[in-house]
């Protein structure tokens, strides 16, 4: 892998993805938000530790679980297919009823 390469005064900065397990996994389990988000041509990015940063117009959200995610893009009256809002599998919710 190339890293990109930033210079601060004299130094030099490398940066690297992040490539551990535990961030893989959380980005895997928010795929339904992110697919919603590309859906409705919403901007995204990653953060680290693992957080998700949403832009509606020019207010930022950032959301650190896919329940918080949900929540957001209810409050925001988006709503697409039950599946595509599910959980990933080996993830879970509580529901109550």
């Amino acid at each position: 892998a190339n890293p990109e390469f930033l210079k601060r005064g004299d130094k030099i900065v490398q940066v690297y993805q992040d490539f551990s397990k535990e961030t893989s996994e959380w980005r895997k389990s928010m795929k339904p938000v992110i697919t919603t988000l590309w859906k409705h041509n919403f901007r995204y990015s990653w953060g680290h530790p693992p957080f998700l940063k949403i832009w509606k117009g020019s207010i930022q959200h950032t959301i650190h679980s896919l329940e918080e995610g949900q929540h957001l893009l209810e409050a925001w009256n988006i709503q697409d297919d039950s599946t595509s809002l599910s959980p990933a599998p080996g993830t879970s919710t509580a529901t109550s009823g």
